[in-house]
């Protein structure tokens, strides 16, 4: 009987066992090089969520971070002393929104604006905005903050959703109280001011018409230096006490129905010779229609308003005011100018006491400093608002809302 032999060729069975072993291998550094990375990654996200928790912890401001609706998910140290709590987990769950107060000052449109800034943060319209606020602490005080808001972008479709928001809380209550006594200071002084500046204006003018005896060319052009200068200081006296008045309610306002027209009208013809004077022109665009409001006051505003506009304007530009009717209950009036315009840092600070873009524009154009600020408080008395849009280089535009007369 014979053998069998079978000679079988195991070449490529040797072949592919080795492209499978140089798989392996490839696969192997590469799952070692990914795990590298990825161990890296996760140290430094380590240390990064590290020093944010410390940053967090340790700021000098208030922070907390919030659900969208307001409730503290977390705070940090700084937050919790601030509003008189032992430690930072008892705000966990409170509503910031129930222990803030507005703002007194503000308007009911005001208001309604912060409500808007709240909205289209949400919605993603705005990453910031701030608010003044007091908080109720702990222990039955008050204490004057600044507010900024953010909120926060999840790529989780689900918390996004959600939404989170981080709030900074910046203690101003030191601020608050020494800008009080900053204006009691400036009340009092202007008061006792007032009644010497007066006679010594009265007698200068007397003085002035030669009725007293003529002086030498020299001293009549010192005498009337004196004049134009008490006179200066009168004015700002009388518009310290004007605002002081305001702002304590105790300056009465005669609201009755009036024609905004004829306001406008009025206003124009005021400020007509001081614009000719300039070489402005002046474009009035009078609207018929009946609001609800001083007269004078208003005047007043317009009068202001023009005033700046007249003396920020370059020569052979215009100067325009109008009044349209806003909505069902409100009209707006503005005064556009072709000026220097402000920059976006000082659109709100102007409105304040003795605020100017420029400190030398006191002593160039005369101004007090008081005029914007005596407009705020007039319009805030009407239940309006008053705010600017410019641009820098390309002149600026004031508006500011009243109400419209409303028949019982």
């Amino acid at each position: 009987m014979g053998t069998l032999y079978m000679v079988i060729d195991i070449s490529l069975r040797k072949q592919a066992e080795a492209q499978l072993r140089q798989v392996n291998e490839e696969l192997e550094r590469r799952v070692e090089a990914r795990t590298a990375e990825w161990i890296q990654a996760n140290r430094a996200l380590a240390q990064s969520e590290e020093r944010f928790r410390s940053i967090f912890t340790e700021a000098p401001i208030g922070i907390a971070l919030t659900h969208r609706q307001g409730h503290v998910l977390t705070a940090n140290r700084a937050l919790a002393e601030m509003l008189g709590y032992a430690d930072a987990s008892e705000l966990v769950g409170l509503h910031l929104g129930s222990l803030a107060q507005a703002s007194p000052e503000l308007t009911p449109e005001e208001r309604q604006q912060e409500k808007r800034q709240q909205e289209r943060l949400a919605q993603g319209e705005i990453h910031s905005y701030q608010q003044v606020r007091r908080f109720l602490r702990r222990d039955g005080r008050w204490v004057w903050t600044q507010l900024t808001f953010g909120r926060i972008s999840t790529s989780d479709s689900e918390q996004k959703e959600e939404g989170y928001g981080l709030t900074m809380v910046e203690d101003i209550t030191e601020r608050q109280a020494l800008e009080g006594m900053k204006d009691e200071f400036i009340s009092i002084v202007s008061h006792e001011l007032r009644t010497p500046l007066t006679s010594i204006h009265g007698a200068l003018s007397l003085m002035a018409t030669g009725k007293l005896g003529s002086l030498v060319p020299k001293g009549e052009r010192l005498l009337q230096i004196a004049a134009t200068n008490t006179e200066r200081l009168v004015r700002l006296v009388n518009d310290i006490l004007d605002l002081d008045r305001m702002e304590a309610g105790s300056l009465s306002m005669e609201k009755k129905p009036c024609d905004a027209a004829e306001l406008i009208r009025y206003a124009a013809e005021t400020m007509r010779s001081m614009a000719e004077q300039a070489q402005v022109h002046l474009v009035a665009q009078p609207l018929p229609v009946t609001i609800q409001a001083d007269p004078d006051r208003v005047i007043q505003t317009l009068t202001n308003l023009l005033s700046n506009a007249i003396k920020f304007s370059p020569t052979g530009s215009t100067v325009h005011l109008g009044v349209k009717q806003r909505h069902a209950h409100q009209v707006i009036f503005w005064v556009q100018d072709q000026g220097r315009g402000i920059p976006a840092a000082n659109l709100e600070t102007i409105f304040h006491r003795f605020k100017q873009v420029d400190s030398s524009d006191s002593r160039e154009k005369g101004g007090t400093g008081l005029g914007l600020a005596i407009c705020r408080s007039i319009v805030r008395q009407h239940g309006g608002r008053i705010w600017v849009e410019s641009e820098v280089g390309k002149g600026s535009t004031f508006f500011f809302t009243l109400p419209l007369f409303a028949p019982e």
